[in-house]
């Protein structure tokens, strides 16, 4: 249950980047925006990098092991991140088109 309340957060937390971005696009808040999505990028790879090194609460090792820890997707985290980097792809492009190196 913990796990579905963990995909939920992350599903409203997307929803929400998603909701503010367009928001700002359509009021032409191109910097606000870019510091959105940067913003949303560095969170979310925090929490990414925090989930996949997870601290020791000062309790000492019980064995030694050279086994390296076993990569888990996190699927709703992933989402996020492909998200807000979709999002920041079409910032970019939006950008560009004024300058007129992108043909139409």
């Amino acid at each position: 249950m913990l796990c579905h309340t963990y995909a939920k957060d992350l599903e409203f937390i997307e929803k929400a980047i998603v909701h503010t971005n367009d928001l700002l696009m359509e009021f032409d808040k191109i910097d606000d925006c870019r510091k959105l999505l940067d913003g949303s990028i560095s969170m979310l790879i925090g929490i990414k990098q925090s989930l996949g090194n997870p601290k020791s609460l000062g309790e000492p090792k019980k064995s030694i092991s050279n086994i390296n820890p076993i990569v888990q997707n996190n699927l709703p985290l992933e989402y996020a991140l492909s998200t807000c980097y979709l999002l920041k792809a079409s910032l970019i492009i939006k950008e560009i088109k004024p300058q007129g190196t992108i043909e139409e």
